[in-house]
């Protein structure tokens, strides 16, 4: 990886926009000054995740996760610093300066500095503008293609806009393009394009096959879908797993879906390349696919991250129930709010747009039902509630999902729909779900993560206390510096404090004020970094407006107690001295004094 200049670095933290990157894989609603959404490092009901605009710091108060735009994609996106330095530079249009670097594979124009992740990236990009350069070409190949698609109703934007493109029907002109271009056949083959021979060389993976590129939420072409135009055994197959592309985390078609479903509070799921690519076309864009598979919890953690409601399209034949139903436990155990959306057995969802427009896919969505009344009636169907045995089982089924239900007021909904659907009273469901689950209703509280606050605590005893003031109060009011403080910093004796203490002292003594954003990315240690940005978008409401009296208190109990610790050791070297005299007088008086001393309220 080449050097990255540290102006650079400065030029793209100043020029990039935390709020505008995390809104990338976040909703955020700004709330007073500061931003807030639900936090994709765990799961939440509760948007506990904070993102400060001023000082470009996020800080999520549930699991603790912190720190500035750098540190946000390099744990989101699992990348390098340098890695999110260029990315973030892309995204801003900051050049940075190409140094001596040396060539690739033969002379390969792409620099041999980037990381295999980068280089798989790079490969994608161009594998994508290959395809679609080939479905344009003059051949009977392409012109298959071409009228598939035609046929299936995709126009000529729509396939510009999601880059549809075409494998030629040949075992290695894609292998060959690479070999021709020198470009490095390794990454190639990393990122599933191409397969190694047993012998030598390389074969192409997608042959004859329409191609549809995936894409990260930043535009990335991270893997390909392709469907077969002949007739193979499998009608699609996916890039194979690797470092950047993960079958069951992946949503087809979320990059295009972010804003729409952000603007309509809901995004609507499918399975199929052509379910999406329909939807978008008929003017649904709030739309993702699970290329195929079913819904996964990873699947549900990017979801909620972009809109407040799922609307989850399922066949409406006995397996599309089904199917409904084994998805439920994902939206519960999440808390993610949903609607499963039937539509008619035996239509695919691009197959009702394209004969009944959208009157017929409206009508179905707009007939969604919460995931836990469509359960209540699918479930009923099942069970003979007119006899005991039937309610039996029926609340004992129930009460599997019922159980889940974290919000207390939800719960208790449930509990009561439930009791009139089969005629009994609450008080039966509750002594159901009582004996099958052991959970008390209305008792059960939320079970948070552990906060920083455990990890970093602001109540110990000592100057723990005093000492995490004077920086809060110093971020604050960075003019308030004097030398007093500064002596009370040197004083400092509890980690991380004493470490964070010195970084401020270093930069108030030559003039500078402390800027969290910077300075998160010259530490190393997570605990100083979480503290930063926790600090930095907390509202310090116990510091109040008297920054001055409480700083001068502060460092005053720091100094004290400092200063007793000091006379304690002197103290402490003194009686060591009178026993190896024997001086039992000076013996008596040291122990006197260190005993008055210890009794001395210096903390």
């Amino acid at each position: 990886m080449a050097y990255i200049p540290q102006e650079k670095i400065d030029e793209i933290r100043e020029r990039a926009d935390i709020v505008e990157v995390i809104s990338d894989y976040v909703s955020l609603k700004k709330t007073g000054k500061n931003y807030i959404g639900l936090c994709p490092f765990h799961h939440e009901k509760t948007p506990s995740l904070t993102v400060s605009e001023e000082k470009q710091i996020f800080y999520c108060f549930g699991c603790g996760t912190g720190g500035n735009v750098f540190s946000f994609l390099i744990k989101h996106e699992n990348m390098s610093f340098p890695e999110t330095a260029k990315h973030l530079a892309g995204k801003y249009g900051i050049k940075i300066p190409e140094e001596e670097r040396g060539k690739g594979q033969g002379g390969c124009p792409m620099a041999a500095d980037k990381s295999q992740k980068e280089l798989m990236f790079s490969i994608n990009q161009i594998s994508c503008d290959f395809f679609l350069k080939n479905l344009q070409a003059d051949s009977k190949g392409a012109q298959t293609a071409r009228d598939y698609l035609k046929k299936r109703g995709v126009t000529n934007d729509v396939i510009r806009e999601f880059r549809i493109g075409y494998a030629a029907d040949s075992w290695d002109s894609f292998s060959n393009f690479l070999s021709h271009k020198k470009y490095p056949l390794e990454a190639a083959e990393k990122a599933g394009l191409i397969i190694k021979r047993k012998d030598n060389g390389y074969y192409d993976r997608f042959r004859n096959r329409l191609m549809f590129p995936i894409l990260d939420i930043q535009g990335r072409v991270i893997g390909f879908g392709g469907r077969t135009l002949g007739n193979d055994d499998a009608k699609y197959i996916n890039s194979p797993e690797s470092d950047i592309f993960k079958k069951g985390e992946v949503l087809y078609g979320i990059s295009y879906a972010k804003s729409a479903a952000a603007k309509a509070g809901h995004i609507l799921i499918v399975e199929g390349y052509f379910d999406l690519i329909t939807l978008h076309q008929y003017g649904l864009k709030n739309s993702a696919a699970t290329m195929g598979t079913a819904l996964t919890e990873p699947h549900i953690r990017k979801l909620r991250n972009y809109a407040g409601e799922v609307y989850a399209l399922f066949d409406g034949d006995e397996a599309g129930k089904r199917a409904a139903i084994r998805s439920i436990p994902l939206f519960l155990d999440s808390g993610t709010k949903a609607r499963i959306v039937l539509i008619p057995h035996g239509i695919d969802p691009d197959e009702i747009l394209r004969k009944h427009g959208r009157e017929l896919m409206d009508r179905c969505i707009k007939d969604a039902k919460p995931f836990m009344d469509f359960l209540l009636e699918e479930t009923k169907k099942r069970f003979d509630t007119s006899s005991s045995n039937g309610k039996i089982s029926f609340l004992a089924e129930m009460g599997n999902y019922i159980s889940k239900i974290k919000n207390s007021m939800e719960k208790n909904f449930y509990i009561e729909k439930t009791a009139r659907v089969i005629h009994v009273g609450t008080d039966v469901v509750i002594s159901s779900l009582q004996e099958n689950t052991q959970i008390k209703i209305n008792r059960q509280k939320a079970k948070e993560m552990p906060s920083s606050s455990e990890i970093i605590s602001t109540k110990g005893t000592g100057t723990r206390l005093a000492e995490e003031t004077i920086l809060k109060v110093l971020l604050s009011h960075p003019h308030l510096y004097t030398e007093k403080v500064g002596e009370a910093i040197d004083a400092f004796r509890n980690s991380p404090f004493k470490e964070i203490g010195g970084l401020f002292k270093e930069l108030l003594d030559a003039g500078k004020e402390p800027e969290i954003s910077s300075m998160i990315d010259t530490v190393s240690d997570e605990n100083i970094k979480k503290w930063l940005a926790r600090a930095s978008v907390s509202d310090n409401k116990e510091i109040g407006e008297e920054h001055q009296r409480i700083l001068f208190d502060c460092c005053k109990k720091v100094i004290t107690h400092s200063i007793g610790r000091e006379e304690i050791k002197a103290l402490l070297n003194k009686l060591n001295e009178a026993e190896k005299s024997g001086d039992r007088k000076m013996l008596e008086a040291a122990a006197r004094e260190l005993i008055e001393k210890k009794r001395s309220p210096t903390e």
